[in-house]
Order: C-alpha cells, then structure tokens, then sequence
C-alpha cells in the first residue's frame, strides 16, 4: 500500500509540475508587450490598430480607459465628430475597436456624467490635475506633454513635465 500511495503522490507531482509549467508558458503568450499604454492580449491587437489607425489618421489616438465605454459608444457609432462628418466604419472594422475599448476602458465613475469631451473626463482630469486643457480639447496637444503620443506611447513625459512630479 506505502508503494502505491508513494507512486500515486509521484505521479500527482508530476502532473502539477506539467501544468504548472504549461501556463507559465500561457501566461507569458497571453499578452503582446508594447510601448504603448498597456500591454494587450493578443486578441485585440487587431482591434487596437483597427482603433489607432482610424482615429490617429487625423489625432493622437487616446488611450481607452481615459474616457467610459459610454463616451466609446457615441464615438464609434456616430459620424458627425466634434464638428467633422466622418465615413462611418464598415461593421467588422468597427466591431474590432469596440471589442477592443470595451475590453480596456472604464465604466462611468459613481456620480459622473458621460464626458463628451476629455476635459470632462474625471479619470483624465484626475491623471491631469496641474494641465490647463484647452476649451476645444486639441487632442494632438497631448504631444506637448506626451512625445510618444503620435505613437500611442503615454507613459513618457517631456523634460519640464519630468521635473515637476
């Protein structure tokens, strides 16, 4: 019986170590390391270029979570943007950017109206607090602060917004 159990319990070992194992392996796969905003899991990298090269043809694309999925759904869905008529998005391409911002954006904070307008975002105005955002919220303004942003890179920030944190 002492035999048994101890071929059992290796046998058990074994197998957990194998697993184990196997979804290290899975964890580092899960997601695409980018110098970007954060890394993403690879399902929803296409929708993340789909997003970036749809917005970011005519502005720095932001980064999701700065705005509620709410304030996503009004964009995506509408073509009249901030003054501009826009070609809507064919279904599958607007499909990819809402799997895509649905999945790393926000929900409306308790208490906050959906913002329109980042200014009116209280995740941003929060990440945000000594930055006097312009009345028209000139989105390709971020590159002022943030260089990396054409390219979807936020986390550096210029030399005299360096020193002041």
């Amino acid at each position: 019986m002492p035999r048994r159990f101890s071929l059992l319990f290796a046998i058990a070992c074994a197998v957990c170590l194998l697993l184990g194992s196997g979804l290290e392996r899975l964890q580092a796969a899960t997601y695409v390391p980018v110098d970007t905003v954060d890394p993403i899991q690879p399902r929803y990298a296409l929708g993340q270029q789909v997003y970036r090269d749809s917005c970011g043809g005519c502005h720095v694309a932001l980064p999701p979570e700065v705005l509620p999925i709410q304030t996503w759904q009004i964009l995506l869905s509408e073509t009249q943007h901030y003054g501009t008529t826009l070609q809507p998005l064919d279904v599958p391409t607007q499909r990819l950017a809402a799997n895509y911002l649905r999945t790393y954006t926000r929900s409306l904070a308790v208490g906050e109206t959906v913002p329109y307008r980042l200014r009116n975002s209280s995740l941003f105005r929060s990440l945000h607090p000594q930055v006097n955002v312009p009345s028209t919220d000139l989105v390709n303004s971020c590159v002022s602060c943030h260089p990396g942003a054409p390219q979807f890179s936020y986390r550096q920030l210029s030399p005299e917004w360096q020193s002041d944190r």
